[in-house]
């Protein structure tokens, strides 16, 4: 299994045990935005800052996902 693929898996079961963790949805996205194939953000993408306002890296995260498909305006607003 290539290194994107094992990441993707690994961070699926992780969000699999443990549904609440912020952590593992905003840094799980990362290793899908680098598919070439991925021209949306995953599903995911704004649910950390939902389950852990206070967690300031998923802003951060968030908006990274978006600036990787070009999408500037969701950008911008992902770090609020």
């Amino acid at each position: 299994m290539a290194t994107t693929d094992q990441a993707i898996a690994d961070y699926t079961e992780a969000i699999r045990l443990d549904p609440k963790d912020a952590y593992a949805y905003s840094t799980g996205v990362f290793p899908i935005m680098r598919r070439a194939t991925t021209t949306r953000p995953s599903p995911t993408v704004p649910r950390p800052s939902r389950l852990d306002p206070k967690y300031a890296k998923a802003y951060s995260y968030r908006a990274q996902a978006y600036r990787a498909l070009n999408d500037d305006v969701k950008a911008a607003s992902g770090r609020k």
